[in-house]
């Protein structure tokens, strides 16, 4: 028998589009008073490159769980960024 299961299955790994991944990044850092725009953000595979300024990349830094956990949430996807940079 053949289930609908399987046919769904190979679409599991999918991911968002950059241009998502770039404005949920941009949210996220707001509650932290760190304003950019989304082509300062690059997303390679599962990295975000921010190119802003040292204070604000020590901001980062110090909240990078917490606002990871936060572009993870509004994605709707875990695993799509793992790491801030």
């Amino acid at each position: 028998m053949f289930h609908i299961k399987e046919l769904f299955d190979r679409y599991k790994h999918i991911t968002p589009p950059d241009a998502s991944i770039r404005s949920a990044v941009v949210k996220a850092l707001a509650p932290w008073n760190i304003h950019t725009q989304e082509r300062s953000v690059r997303v390679i595979h599962t990295v975000v490159y921010l190119d802003i300024d040292s204070v604000s990349k020590n901001v980062v830094f110090l909240n990078k769980n917490k606002i990871l956990s936060v572009i993870a949430e509004s994605i709707g996807k875990e695993g799509v960024v793992k790491d801030i940079r």
